[in-house]
């Protein structure tokens, strides 16, 4: 049995033990996964465990069993939001006498769909009152509640500035819809003594306060993408005549008018999302770049999420977190996800995380930092080129305070160049459940996946390669349902490998610098000449079977999945998030 309420409301509260205390009950998308188990002659039930395909294992509890383990066995285990079917499958250890398992089924999954709908989830989104955002100032508005986005009266003709705007949208209920024109639209309304050390919502000053369900769309058009308004640096030429590595990603001068450019001053973080912390509200995000937000001993420098927020077609790049002179010191400071720190329920398509960086000798997630109690699901995206002292792209926290641990899930995602100085630090370390899927997890500085005990990280149909001085997958289990390259592992590979993995090979894989090929994010092709050994290219019958599968790559429409690029007359998907064609 499985039942269906989706982001099921919870009461559970988050405290984070190593620094001063955060507290948020988001709405956590449990699904309870329930089997009735019978026995034949004279086995004993020793436990069951279900296995989400693509997902998390959890062991179930038997809340009405007897002596032999004969009964109902209960789990409530996290599903990403807005999934609309979920597959699994049970394992049962028995004794008889020696130890063995079953997996039901013995071939494919359960799968059930899931019903209800969230508005986090809804792709049309009716709004109560639109507010046109005609100012670059930051002034506050003149009378919240009223109705109007107006700095100085109760009226429509007047300056309507970003954050009148959004002051406006938390004194009403509903959704409220602000629409903002190209340019750059900067915070300079700076939070001075008492104030500036304190996170509690106050949208006349400091950072963007989101207290109320609210869509911030960019008046922009559909054909854009992060090059117009962000460029690299490169170094060299290597193989093949092509540019490698990047150095780094900054902001195209000259680029105001291609993007809307929502910066922090560097007087505070940027957004500061409490909507649907404890209700279903939610903030969406559509078309806008998040940058130069700046803040000491706290979380999130460009976006602290602690309620609910979707992405899409967002770039948060360029966001910094330092330790401040009286700050929380040492290596556990509260300098937590330099681009999002996300205490509550993220979803993002075509996000762009580039270029966030924790300053000094601190700090976890140069990119994005996951709290327990905190889901993350995040398609089609580019991770790229942020710095930390522990962790350059992601950090999953765990739950050792008794909540949930924290959930993090890639799908169609780049994680490239980004920078630890922990020289016993990876691009990616999970504390809690971390799903990866056709994700390309390449040229990372000290490491590609840390694997922590007592963790879930599951990866399938990805890429794991060159990845500096630890291993590609360099310590912990993982489970695996197959169709993975992972040149250097060091990871125990576990799970029912539906087709087979290709781990420890000699050969080379080469990887192109970061390059627009469509798209709103860039991309790491894999170019020619390809090392036989790889498999890299349409490998026959290794691409998992048992995992979801998108129709497009990272890229999205337009970029199909199955590609037959070896001219062997069948379409075969490649590992990673890009799918290599030979046009």
């Amino acid at each position: 049995m499985l039942t269906t309420t989706l982001l099921s409301a919870c009461t559970v509260n988050l405290t984070d033990e190593t620094g001063p205390n955060l507290a948020v009950n988001p709405p956590i998308n449990l699904q309870t996964f329930e089997a009735d188990v019978t026995r034949r002659g004279g086995v004993t039930i020793d436990g069951v465990t279900v296995a989400l395909d693509g997902g998390a294992t959890q062991p179930l509890t038997g809340v009405a069993v007897d002596g032999n383990g004969v009964g109902t066995w209960r789990a409530d285990v996290s599903v990403a939001p807005c999934e609309e079917l979920v597959s699994y499958r049970f394992s049962v250890d028995y004794s008889a006498p020696s130890s063995r398992t079953k997996v039901f089924p013995e071939e494919g999954s359960f799968v059930q769909p899931i019903s209800g709908t969230d508005p986090l989830c809804d792709n049309v989104i009716s709004a109560s009152k639109t507010f046109t955002v005609n100012s670059y100032e930051d002034l506050p508005d003149g009378n919240p509640g009223d109705g109007f986005c107006n700095i100085t009266n109760a009226s429509n003709d007047g300056t309507c500035t970003l954050r009148a705007a959004v002051m406006e949208a938390n004194a009403r209920s509903g959704v409220d819809l602000i629409r903002v024109p190209t340019g750059r639209y900067t915070l300079t309304r700076e939070k001075t003594g008492s104030a500036e050390a304190d996170d509690t919502p106050e949208d006349a000053w400091g950072d963007l306060d989101i207290t109320d369900s609210v869509a911030i769309v960019g008046i922009v058009g559909d054909s854009i993408h992060i090059g117009r308004f962000m460029q690299t640096q490169t170094s060299s030429v290597g193989p093949g005549g092509y540019l490698v590595p990047v150095v780094n990603f900054i902001d195209r001068p000259n680029s105001n008018n291609t993007f809307v450019k929502i910066d922090g001053g560097e007087i505070d973080r940027v957004f500061d999302i409490h909507v649907g912390s404890t209700d279903s509200g939610f903030a969406f995000f559509n078309k806008i770049a998040v940058l130069n937000g700046h803040i000491n001993d706290r979380p999130g420098g460009g976006i602290l999420n602690q309620g609910r927020l979707r992405l899409s077609r967002v770039a948060v790049y360029d966001n910094r977190l330092s330790q401040g002179s009286g700050g929380a010191g040492g290596v556990f400071s509260q300098n937590k996800g330099a681009g999002i720190a996300n205490l509550g329920v993220l979803v993002a398509e075509e996000l762009a995380l580039v270029n966030n960086r924790i300053l000094g000798t601190t700090g976890f997630a140069g990119a994005l930092w996951a709290n327990a109690n905190s889901s993350a699901t995040i398609n089609n995206s580019l991770l790229a080129l942020n710095q930390a002292r522990f962790s350059g792209a992601i950090y999953v926290d765990n739950g050792e305070d008794g909540s949930a641990a924290g959930s993090v899930a890639l799908t169609n995602t780049t994680v490239a160049y980004n920078s630890n100085s922990g020289s016993s630090n990876n691009a990616i370390n999970n504390h809690g459940s971390l799903t990866l899927n056709f994700v390309t997890l390449v040229q990372n500085n000290r490491g590609g996946l840390a694997s922590n005990a007592g963790s879930l990280s599951s990866v399938s149909n990805s890429l794991l390669a060159n990845n500096g001085s630890n291993q590609d997958c360099d310590s912990g289990t993982v489970n695996s349902s197959g169709g993975n390259i992972i040149k250097d592992n060091g990871c125990t590979i576990d799970g029912a490998q539906l087709s087979p993995d290709l781990v420890d090979f000699s050969g080379s894989v080469i990887a192109d610098s970061l390059r627009h090929q469509g798209g709103f994010t860039y991309v790491i092709p894999i170019r020619p000449p390809f090392d036989p050994s790889s498999s890299i290219i349409d490998p026959t019958d290794r691409i998992s079977a048992a995992i979801p599968k998108p129709d497009f790559d990272q890229r999205g429409s337009g970029f199909d999945r199955a590609i037959d690029a070896d001219g062997s007359g069948d379409a075969e998907m490649d590992p990673g998030a890009y799918e290599y064609s030979p046009r």
